[in-house]
């Protein structure tokens, strides 16, 4: 596989974009897409700030405690969602264990949100702390003279570590995520005054995302994208995760296929209250083997991520964030 410059042809773009925008089957009920939107407010977000700014971690964590009963109240969905995950990893539980495992994973959910403010507003080294697995991955990668795509999902903090990651890296490092999603983001940081630490490239109607992403690989930045939301209207695999069938997106793999860049594996999971564990892995490249199909080799590239994925949902079973029902009725 060749690393140095490249040209990116007309064809390829335009076969990229088509499977961005084909609109295969929908295998999901529509109520079991991702929509990019999720509950918060910018006053939710201040106050926060505030308790953050005077008083610490521990002192918003402690709020945490209450706001955490409100969902349980008032987010059915949101239980919903977390009950039918946490039933993959520890099977049938009864009710009241149930409920506690739900309370707990909704405090993670949102520790890893105000650990996220605590990164914006200049905390990391001084109240959040790293270890890391792998970082080397990440320093390799920035010395290839080509883009590279940073494969990650909605485990743990991505976002803090992304701004870890800005004292390492030379690159520009882009993220792409749903319109949705980066309306919100952006809110986030405009109620706690600052500003995140890379640039976003919104998924949009056409083919303006996908052409961004080529230009940002192109240019030789790193694109990051989340492996773990299969999209309405994008191409996905169907994979086994958990013991049943979910779809995830084609598009990364994809990408690194027709654009001959590679692709990392990187997670940034919460070991303790002031502690993350940083792992990146790779390159992996997706190349087909000889004699296999292109349906094949797709199905061994995303299968391949999911495990991977699996195993870390496993070590920390509290720290994936889909609120939405997420697996197909499909036994694998």
């Amino acid at each position: 596989m060749h690393l140095g410059r490249w040209e990116v042809s007309l064809d390829q773009e335009k076969s990229i974009a088509e499977d961005v925008e084909q609109r295969d089957q929908i295998e999901r009920a529509k109520e079991r897409k991702w929509t990019g939107r999720s509950r918060g407010n910018p006053l939710g977000y201040r106050i926060f700030a505030w308790l953050l700014q005077f008083f610490g971690l521990r002192a918003a964590y402690t709020l945490l405690f209450f706001v955490g009963m409100y969902y349980m109240f008032f987010a059915p969905s949101t239980l919903r969602a977390s009950s039918e995950y946490l039933q993959k990893i520890h099977g049938p539980l009864p009710w009241w264990k149930r409920l506690w495992m739900n309370y707990n994973h909704i405090l993670y959910f949102g520790q890893v949100i105000i650990d996220r403010m605590a990164g914006a507003m200049g905390v990391i080294g001084t109240q959040l702390h790293f270890t890391e697995d792998g970082v080397e991955k990440i320093e390799e990668m920035m010395q290839l003279d080509t883009g590279a795509i940073l494969l990650s999902a909605h485990v743990g903090n991505w976002d803090l570590a992304g701004r870890m990651l800005t004292g390492k890296v030379d690159k520009k490092i882009h993220v792409v995520m749903l319109q949705a999603e980066a309306e919100q983001l952006q809110g986030f940081f405009d109620s706690i005054n600052s500003q995140p630490s890379f640039e976003i490239i919104p998924i949009q109607e056409g083919m303006s995302a996908v052409m961004k992403i080529i230009s940002a690989l192109e240019k030789g930045d790193i694109v990051c994208l989340h492996g773990d939301r299969s999209l309405e209207g994008g191409r996905t695999v169907t994979a086994a995760f958990l013991g049943q069938n979910a779809a995830f997106p084609l598009l990364p793999f994809m990408l690194s296929s027709s654009l001959e860049v590679p692709v990392y594996h990187m997670f940034a999971t919460k070991k303790t209250w002031t502690q993350y564990d940083l792992k990146a892995t790779g390159p992996h490249l997706c190349e087909r083997l000889q004699g296999e199909s292109k349906q094949d080799a797709r199905k061994r590239w995303v299968q391949f991520y999911v495990e991977q994925l699996e195993h870390i949902v496993k070590k920390y079973p509290y720290q994936w964030f889909n609120f939405y029902p997420f697996w197909d009725g499909e036994e694998s």
